[in-house]
């Protein structure tokens, strides 16, 4: 028998990795600032510790993050997602407003814990009422120093590209919610990079950097190219490729790329780093760009190699042509194959209205997405013998439920005219297959060996199917990430393995309830706050209001 080495060796195990894990304690107030990252105009943004842009959330894998959040805000309700972590034994910690915590009120706070993984570019940002746009919003990096090494990393760079409003968002989705905008997504004043409109990046001549590209943009998609060098792509949404070498890459809204930059043996200039927002998928969605919008959509970054050196001029638009990679063209390098066979289908089918009187919704089942009075995730908790059973959440978060461990098929059928970035919290889905028109339905055609992302882009009038495990007990949201679509209601809620749930008491404080009493809302019940008779729906929220997009 081996019982006793074996026992020491997974003792060893535990001990190495408390010993290399930490636990980083921060304090986060949001207060608001002023100031003008477009150049255009000041406005009101949402500062960390009275700082914007906030600084990089850098951890490592396997470190217990504790952020307590303050909302000194005054006038509108917060909250924090931390965008592609599993918070695997932590749903409670994901973030999102109306499924897994009430929002945080004004003068409240919410503290959270949980377990930095997986590794790679991640981002934090408001889950709350079309929040994000309005600056709460960072990178978060969870370093994985083995993974780093085996890329031959020296040196590493953040490059946030994002979209920018010179409005508060409250006031822009009032506008395009109430069909004043006949439909049209409010169009964005500029493109920033690194949160400004130009970013300086000092580099060593000879040497490897890692690049960290991450989008925070809350509705355009981006390009990105450095001038005269190529880069090569080693992770999509922090999952590990086949080295890609390319030219530029293109990131829809929520997505991340980390590339190799094999910096010039003997240079004797300074190159443009160029990021530059899709002006044709904005089009696509009946938006016109402001005239000046090829300068004001495009970012020239300088990647520096000496101060001595000259910077370089900005490029004309013919010498800033992207012909960017096609994330399907990658392998994971782990080599995971296509998961099989499926136990659960669903099937999902964009949908868009824009009634009278009522505005536009966006929607991915056959009604848009609507707040529950209690948060999904609390009447998992709090009914759990009729957890499983989609009624209690009610038909307006669009319920799913799924068994534990079941592999699971989402197919989307994408019947817009425009794009479609879709996020599953929870998980890194495989992206099965992707085209245009529609999916014939042939399971035998798909992938062998799909990438997999927690962000997909699905095209204009063309389909996506993904798969996953369900290995993560909880109640996690799929949603578009078009922040003004996710906000008309395009969000289905995924409730994984409430069976696996524990008998426990809820995974929620005392203060979490003041919490959502501070808001008007319940931590118990159905939909509606029903406990004496959760099978009855009727009372739950089916329609947007007022509430829903101020504050």
């Amino acid at each position: 028998m081996h019982t006793l080495p074996t026992f020491a060796l997974l003792l060893f195990s535990l001990l190495l990795h408390l010993a290399r894990s930490a636990s980083i304690t921060q304090t986060w107030n949001l207060t608001w600032l002023h100031t003008s990252p477009s150049g255009l105009s000041h406005r009101p943004l949402i500062s960390v510790n009275g700082a914007w842009p906030p600084p990089i959330l850098v951890v490592a894998l396997g470190d217990t993050l504790h952020i307590r959040v303050v909302n000194s805000l005054g006038n509108e309700s917060t909250s924090i997602h931390w965008h592609g972590q599993h918070q695997v034994g932590t749903p409670q910690m994901d973030g999102a407003s109306g499924a897994t915590q009430c929002g945080i009120p004004p003068g409240g706070e919410f503290e959270y814990v949980f377990e930095a993984g997986p590794a790679g570019s991640y981002w934090w940002h408001s889950h709350n009422k079309g929040q994000y746009p309005d600056g709460l919003r960072g990178p978060l990096v969870v370093r994985d120093t083995e993974r780093e090494r085996l890329w031959g990393v020296e040196g590493e760079m953040a490059v946030t590209v994002a979209d920018w409003y010179d409005e508060e968002m409250p006031g822009l989705l009032h506008a395009y919610l109430t069909g004043e905008t006949e439909g049209r997504e409010p169009v964005p004043n500029a493109s920033l990079i690194n949160e400004a409109r130009t970013a300086r990046f000092e580099v060593e001549s000879g040497k490897t950097y890692l690049v960290r590209v991450i989008s925070m943009s809350a509705l355009a998609a981006h390009f990105l190219r450095i001038e005269d060098h190529d880069v090569t792509v080693v992770a999509i949404d922090g999952i590990p490729v086949e080295p890609a070498q390319t030219t530029s890459i293109r990131l829809s809204a929520g997505q991340r790329y980390d590339v190799l930059l094999h910096t010039k043996s003997n240079p004797t200039r300074n190159y443009a780093l160029i990021s530059r927002m899709d002006r044709l998928e904005l089009q696509s969605r009946g938006q016109q760009p402001p005239p000046d919008a090829t300068e004001l959509y495009t970012n020239h970054g300088i990647v520096s190699y000496s101060a001595e050196f000259p910077d370089p001029s900005p490029l004309s638009p013919n010498e800033t042509n992207f012909r960017p990679l096609n994330d399907m063209d990658l392998v994971p390098a782990d080599g995971e194959e296509l998961l099989g066979p499926v136990d659960e289908h669903i099937t999902l089918t964009t949908s868009f209205t824009n009634r009278a009187g009522v505005g536009p919704r966006f929607s991915l089942c056959p009604h848009p997405y609507v707040s529950p009075l209690v948060p999904s995730l609390y009447t998992l908790y709090t009914l759990r013998a009729l957890s499983t059973n989609p009624a209690v959440y009610g038909p307006a978060v669009c319920p799913f439920v799924v068994p534990h461990n079941a592999v699971v098929q989402i197919a989307v059928l994408n019947a817009d005219d425009g794009p479609h970035p879709l996020h599953l919290h929870g998980h890194h889905f495989q992206v099965a297959g992707r085209g245009a028109g529609e999916w014939d339905g042939d399971e035998e055609a798909l992938s062998k060996v799909p990438i997999r992302r927690d962000t997909v882009n699905v095209a204009p009038r063309g389909w996506v199917v993904v798969r996953f495990r369900a290995g993560n007990p909880g109640v996690w949201l799929f949603h578009c990430h078009m922040e003004f679509h996710l906000q008309a209601g395009m969000q289905v809620t995924i409730v994984e393995a409430p069976e696996m749930i524990g008998q426990e008491t809820p995974l929620y404080a005392d203060s979490e309830i003041q919490n959502c009493h501070a808001l008007g809302l319940e931590a118990a019940g159905n939909c509606a706050g029903n406990v004496e008779d959760p099978l009855e729906s009727s009372d739950c929220r089916r329609e947007l209001t007022e509430r829903d997009f101020w504050g």
